[in-house]
């Protein structure tokens, strides 16, 4: 007995006018197994609200209804039905379903929260296939929007009186050990961003429930190394964000700023331009210091700055930090060393005596880089290749072929990482400064040799009257001599 006539009698019992007396209760019977025996015939198919869902059938015939009720109570409704050359979609299903090309199959889109009940699959010879949809969910926990570093669980939801397995893929589609129909990740990352699919297994047949999970944090890296220099025009500094400034609200934003630590100066970080405090509608606040190219719009993923002219004192450590409820920050460090090229005696260089060229970071070379320097194209240097590749770089003697661009480039391998120029000038010692520096020095010998001769002439004269006196100077005895000694006569 077929199951439309199985309803067609529960439905003719129901009546209180009801003529049959002498067969009623064979007819209950009847319809009391058969609904019994269709209940447990139903094949139980899993999908998820929102989603498409596939009833495979393999029946290849060109005739077949495709209906639907909500209980087992109601009766059918055609959902869609097809004959050799016309497939017709009953009211409300127009659109949003389809049947497989190769079989029968029901293709249903975009499934509605009323659609998970009952469907059942009639051929033109009488055959007959329930299904019995169920709905399934995932639930993300504290919400569709995670701050990095916090922890997420993922719970897959589905009926109990179903006993499916569970496995989980994450974003990048790969395998995750846990079997249970809850996952637990301790702490978010970036890579824990996108669609996270729940596999459940029933019955030989698999349907794939999927939740989004969006990571709020600052783009990696979060530590970064440019290299720039003075010969640079600007410096920017970038740092993007996983979602609009606008949603992080929801996970606790409170404040967000650029900060700069000066490798040339000992200090601590100071702030160079911070958020409004409306983050509903961020923007930069009016900055103090103009050196800065800023975005005057509202901020969404972008809160890059920019320097406008390159300085040495511009190295350092420059810090892109939001700042979340219970004191969370999350931060990107980038790390400008600028590349700096110096002489020992200025950019005007005597010819002819020694100066030394120094090309350096603010912090030492690391292992993969290394300097060179380019001469100008007359410089006595350009045929020693070996002393150009070199940081601190000696010119014994200098000459006009020294003069012009001196350019050093910094370089990772053969690859050109950043460069700085330094024009020097070769000046030529004047002639008549020579013949100044001669006069002046016979002049200094002639005035040294006069007092020498001077003193010379005055120490003799000395000598020779100091003689004179002693001549002049006669001792003699007395006839009458005295007790004490001699006395001058």
């Amino acid at each position: 007995m077929s199951l439309q006539s199985s309803t067609l009698r529960r439905a003719h019992l129901a009546r209180p006018e009801d003529k049959m007396k002498t067969s009623g209760g064979l007819i209950v019977l009847v319809t009391i197994v058969t609904s019994t025996a269709w209940t447990h015939a139903a094949v139980d198919v899993i999908g998820q609200e929102g989603h498409s869902v596939t009833l495979d059938n393999g029946e290849k015939t060109s005739e077949v209804t495709w209906s639907f009720r909500n209980d087992e109570k109601s009766e059918y409704q055609v959902v869609i039905s097809a004959t050799s050359s016309v497939r017709r979609s009953g009211d409300g299903w127009k659109e949003r379903v389809s049947m497989a090309s190769a079989n029968v199959s029901l293709i249903i889109k975009n499934l509605k929260k009323e659609d998970f009940a009952f469907f059942r699959c009639k051929t033109k010879s009488g055959k007959e296939t329930v299904y019995r949809l169920y709905s399934a969910t995932v639930v993300s926990t504290p919400g569709s929007t995670v701050l990095a570093s916090q922890s997420l669980s993922l719970r897959c939801e589905v009926d109990s009186s179903l006993k499916p397995t569970f496995e989980w893929l994450s974003p990048q589609n790969q395998r995750i050990s846990e079997t249970s129909n809850t996952l637990t990740v301790p702490s978010v990352t970036l890579d824990h961003s996108g669609s996270w699919t729940c596999v459940i297994s029933l019955n030989g047949r698999k349907a794939n429930i999927f939740v989004s999970v969006s990571v709020a944090d600052i783009n990696h890296p979060h530590h970064e190394i440019i290299y720039t220099s003075v010969s640079s025009t600007t410096l920017p500094l970038r740092c993007f964000v996983s979602l609009d400034l606008s949603q992080l609200s929801s996970v606790g934003l409170q404040e967000g700023h650029w900060s700069f630590r000066s490798f040339l100066r000992e200090r601590d970080s100071q702030k160079i331009i911070s958020l409004s405090e409306d983050l509903l509608k961020p923007s930069w606040e009016e900055q103090q210091n103009k050196n800065w190219i800023i975005s005057q719009n509202l901020l969404q993923k972008n809160l890059s700055i920019a320097r406008k002219v390159v300085l040495e004192e511009d190295a350092g450590l420059y810090t892109c930090a939001l700042k979340f409820k219970n004191d969370i920050i999350r931060k990107r460090t980038v790390q400008v060393e600028v590349l700096r090229a110096s002489s020992s005696r200025g950019l005007s260089v005597p010819e002819g005596q020694e100066v030394n060229l120094t090309c350096t970071l603010s912090n030492p070379l690391s292992a993969d880089l290394h300097v060179e320097w380019i001469p100008p194209s007359k410089s006595s240097l350009k045929n020693l290749p070996t002393r150009l590749q070199q940081a601190h770089l000696t010119i014994h003697r200098p000459t006009t072929g020294d003069q012009g661009k001196w350019k050093c480039e910094l370089k990772r391998g053969t690859a050109l990482v950043t460069s700085v120029e330094l024009l020097l000038k070769i000046e030529k010692v004047p002639v008549n400064m020579w013949l100044l520096v001669s006069i002046c020095g016979a002049v200094v010998a002639f005035l040294l040799l006069s007092f020498l001769i001077m003193m010379l002439i005055r120490q003799y004269k000395q000598r020779v009257r100091l003689r004179r006196r002693r001549r002049k100077m006669k001792y003699c005895c007395c006839k009458h001599p005295q007790p004490k000694g001699f006395y001058k006569t």
